[in-house]
């Protein structure tokens, strides 16, 4: 296992394209260098949100089991609810924590489970900034797919997506922003915006290849995503250090 804890952060020079697919290969073996401390947090935010989700799924085939295949909507608002507030709460711990693995192992320290939650004093900015970040693509598909609808018919969701993941892939370095450098949401995500406008279509190629290759665990039952889920917070951290290599030099960060 990589050790490093009282050791200075290894010299990094930024490459003149900031984002790059070599980093996914760079990710991996960054995971395996780790892998038990990032195992142990897969595992955690794995059981975590199956422990939201299966409920309300038991609860609805239960019901349909009930009553044929009719089952009253009404019902399930409750569960619903609770569910979605659920992975909320979830989504903010695990992404802060994940984040915050991903930050600690570049700058050459050692990881333990407790780093998952190190930045849970961060999570009002962060939970602020991705509610913000879903009211956007909400609001930007629901203004387009209105427009388009009678046009498109369908197809409208393909087309009104786009805009969507464009949105997302400016804004992948403001989670890491708002936990890296204290940055408000608002600021976080025009400064991610700043930095990637220039490069948004490899890094929208990019942010697509890294998801897809930390979902790969889900085909194995889902118990997979224990081993791949942390790839995507790698390359993300990545990137952010492609961007700001200053943060991860001798008395840099946090």
């Amino acid at each position: 296992m990589y050790s490093g804890q009282d050791q200075q952060p290894p010299q990094y020079t930024p490459p003149a394209q900031r984002v790059r697919f070599e980093d996914i290969g760079v990710a991996f073996q960054l995971l395996q260098k780790q892998l038990g401390a990032w195992v142990g947090a897969g595992a955690i935010a794995t059981f975590s949100i199956a422990a939201v989700v299966i409920p309300f799924y038991v609860m609805l085939i239960a019901g349909l089991m009930r009553q044929g295949e009719r089952i009253n909507p009404a019902t399930l608002i409750g569960p619903g609810i609770l569910m979605f507030v659920g992975l909320i709460a979830l989504s903010t711990i695990i992404t802060s924590g994940m984040y915050q693995m991903a930050l600690k192992q570049l700058r050459g320290q050692t990881l333990s489970l407790g780093d998952m939650f190190a930045n849970i004093n961060k999570a009002g900015p962060v939970l602020g900034l991705l509610l913000l970040l879903g009211l956007v693509g909400g609001l930007v598909g629901g203004v387009l797919g209105a427009i388009l609808s009678p046009i498109l018919g369908p197809f409208t969701s393909i087309v009104t997506s786009l805009p969507s993941y464009i949105a997302g892939a400016l804004s992948s370095l403001s989670v890491l922003l708002v936990l890296d450098q204290n940055m408000s949401p608002v600021d976080a995500i025009k400064e991610s915006w700043t930095k990637l406008k220039s490069e948004i279509w490899i890094a929208l190629a990019f942010i697509l290849v890294a998801s897809m290759a930390s979902s790969i665990g889900s085909l194995a039952c889902g118990i997979g995503m224990i081993f791949t889920l942390p790839l995507y917070y790698l390359c993300m951290a990545l990137m952010y250090r492609n961007f700001y290599p200053e943060r991860f030099e001798s008395g840099g960060g946090q």
